[in-house]
């Protein structure tokens, strides 16, 4: 896990603001509690669905601002602001985080351009651990949909 604080806060997001990184399946814990874990989060608001432009699985990524309480929400074009973004950089623990924000480490080129170097899996590898999920996500989506309105 990579951390920055302060390059983060100084750069204000960058990487943030382009698009919400991927979850993996272990980010919602223990696989005994997964389930539960994975419909809290979508039932908070702050987490949603996006199908994989290539295969159409499902998989759990952090919502994009304005579009909170979207489930399935689809691509965004490169302004796609996440929900936990704040003006010192994100508001959940470094642990919290979604895997793909824990693998991306904040460094400073040597002309000086900050950016963030990704020591993760591939996109195509993260998606591909949703796959054993797909019936579950599609299962928790019927028991958000069919469930009373809170408002």
């Amino acid at each position: 896990m990579y951390e920055n604080t302060e390059l983060c806060a100084e750069c204000k997001g960058e990487c943030c603001k382009v698009f919400p990184g991927l979850c993996i399946p272990t980010d919602f814990g223990r696989l005994a509690n997964r389930r539960g874990r994975i419909k809290k989060a979508l039932q908070s608001g702050r987490y949603c669905l996006e199908r994989s432009a290539v295969n159409r699985w499902l998989m759990v990524r952090p919502a994009v601002i304005g579009y909170e309480r979207v489930l399935i929400d689809g691509k965004h074009d490169g302004n796609a602001e996440c929900t936990f973004l704040r003006g010192t950089g994100c508001e959940l623990s470094a642990g919290k985080r979604p895997y793909d924000c824990r693998t991306l480490e904040p460094v400073i080129s040597r002309r000086g351009r900050k950016f963030c170097k990704d020591h993760g899996m591939s996109q195509d590898k993260q998606i591909r651990r949703w796959q054993p999920y797909q019936q579950m996500l599609r299962e928790i989506v019927a028991e958000i949909e069919a469930a009373p309105s809170a408002n």
